[in-house]
């Protein structure tokens, strides 16, 4: 098990190493806590300073990242997140007396 504080550096990390143009940051105060782990958002530094919509990079898709291994799992932009969630919870399901949050 991780606690949101090492989910917190494993999001960076995977966001780090993503390819891009831009410098790319954690939305934090949107971070999502849900029984499986954590939803992270980002976008552009930019974006991020100074709200501009023009600024956003596309196809900055939410990352989950799991507190029981840190496994982390980009979602995408196609579709809304709660699809992704849905399959996520799907294809790596809690115990019914899992630990964490609803």
């Amino acid at each position: 098990m991780i606690d949101k504080t090492a989910a917190t550096a494993i999001a960076r990390a995977q966001i780090a190493a993503l390819k891009s143009t831009h410098e790319l940051v954690l939305q934090e105060e949107k971070t999502a806590e849900r029984r499986f782990g954590w939803i992270f958002f980002y976008t552009t530094r930019e974006h991020f300073e100074t709200g501009n919509p023009r600024y956003a990079a596309p196809g900055t898709a939410p990352l989950i990242v799991d507190r029981r291994d840190g496994r982390a799992w980009f979602t995408s932009t196609s579709k809304p997140l709660s699809f992704f969630i849905e399959a996520y919870e799907r294809a790596y399901p809690l115990p019914e007396s899992g630990d964490g949050p609803t």
